[in-house]
């Protein structure tokens, strides 16, 4: 049997042109495409009089005026990795951020649909094209009073992001039949997404999907996405054929579960962390800015984003970060987290409400032992199926144990 190529298949204009007729949006004067393509997009602009562009933005719900938009629209045709969640995800928190969050510039979502219903046979999402030039293409040229300038408007997009009053824990949806926006399931990167779960999962006949495999919610509270994960993790360990030499795990992480279930001890305060909204990929290549105001013009790729604890608020950690990511790229992004540091002390902000503080940020021990231990736990649940790196994978299990003992769960 073939593998399955989770990548958008050859798209020709003639189906554009035919979907962009059963969605009420005007023929462009030209369509293209880049010369290359992201891991899960094909990306085409959509090229239209500046008139036409603004009569098509002040028809969608809620009106959108963008004064410094360029005359083009973004189709992003996405391909199978991750079914529906995506794009409906990044589709509604555009949205929410728009409404909620002004300040911070995103693109305004002009149609999408999660689904492969329609003309393409394809999710796709059509946006406005933030002006300007990615910073990764850039920073390197700038002066200090352009460093300075760019750090000071970090500063204040991310005390606005982290501002939004949230409640719940998970990702972004749109009501049924509604344009309006409610709490949805988690949407993460580091999800189990389909071609890992059709090569290490389905491979061995056990008929899973993302949606099986991955916390849903949304959550309430930080234990709860706990819970929710560690039993994922004791439903691998059981399911999984290389995953069952863990099994002497199960015990100890049942404890833990019913633990987290009744919110843990009072004293451990687990649930004392601030549940913000974040972007959780803010690298240079996801920041637009515009070189002749010297402002920050966009903010983009949102579809792993949503509301999380707020130390899971950069999981990848990617802030400040820039290609390539090697040993020169990891320092060069250090350099850049200390001077966001220093300008945060110079203008009277603590960098610990912005960026989560890893080693003095936590409410007690306890607290950071239990997000070790699942930490380390999801390491081994992503790793281990694939057969790879088995000296590594135990080395993970042995930290769990030792997290788990140092919570006296024995």
């Amino acid at each position: 049997m073939p593998p399955i190529d989770y990548h958008v298949q050859e798209i020709s204009k003639a189906s554009i042109q035919a979907l962009l007729s059963t969605i009420s949006l005007p023929a462009p004067e030209y369509i293209n495409t880049l010369s290359t393509q992201g891991q899960y997009h094909q990306v085409w602009f959509l090229n239209y009089p500046a008139t036409t562009l603004q009569k098509i933005l002040t028809s969608v719900s809620p009106p959108s005026i963008h004064p410094h938009v360029t005359t083009k629209l973004l189709l992003r045709i996405s391909g199978t990795h991750f079914p529906h969640r995506k794009t409906e995800n990044e589709s509604a928190i555009l949205a929410y951020v728009a409404a909620n969050a002004p300040g911070v510039p995103v693109p305004t979502i002009v149609r999408y649909d999660s689904s492969r219903n329609n003309a393409i046979g394809y999710e796709y999402q059509i946006m406005t094209v933030c002006p300007g030039v990615e910073v990764d293409s850039i920073f390197r040229g700038w002066d200090d009073a352009t460093k300075v300038g760019f750090l000071d408007q970090i500063i204040r997009l991310l005390g606005e992001l982290h501002s939004v009053p949230v409640a719940h824990i998970g990702g972004f949806a749109f009501a049924a039949n509604s344009h309006n926006v409610v709490p949805g399931s988690t949407c993460e990167e580091f999800a189990l997404q389909m071609p890992h779960v059709d090569q290490y999962w389905n491979a061995y006949g056990l008929n899973q999907t993302p949606q099986s495999l991955n916390a849903q919610g949304p959550f309430e509270t930080w234990t709860q996405l706990n819970t929710e994960w560690l039993k994922k993790y004791i439903f691998a360990i059981k399911t999984h054929p290389l995953m069952n030499e863990f099994s002497e795990m199960i015990p100890k992480l049942k404890k833990l579960v019913s633990i987290l279930e009744n919110g843990g001890p009072q004293e451990w305060k687990l649930n004392n962390m601030r549940i913000v909204l974040a972007h959780r990929d803010l690298h240079f290549g996801n920041i637009m800015y515009d070189t002749e105001r010297k402002v920050i013009s966009g903010i983009i790729d949102w579809e792993f984003s949503g509301t999380a604890p707020f130390c899971k608020w950069d999981p990848p950690k990617a802030f400040l970060a820039s290609l390539p990511y090697d040993e020169e790229g990891l320092a060069r992004k250090r350099a850049w987290v200390e001077d966001f540091k220093i300008r945060c002390q110079e203008t009277g902000t603590d960098w610990r409400t912005l960026i989560f503080d890893s080693e003095n940020g936590w409410s007690t021990k306890e607290q950071r032992l239990v997000y070790e231990a699942v930490d380390y736990m999801r390491c081994i649940f992503e790793v281990a199926p694939t057969g790879e790196r088995l000296n590594r994978v135990r080395d993970w299990r042995d930290i769990v144990l030792q997290r788990l003992e140092e919570l006296n769960i024995s």
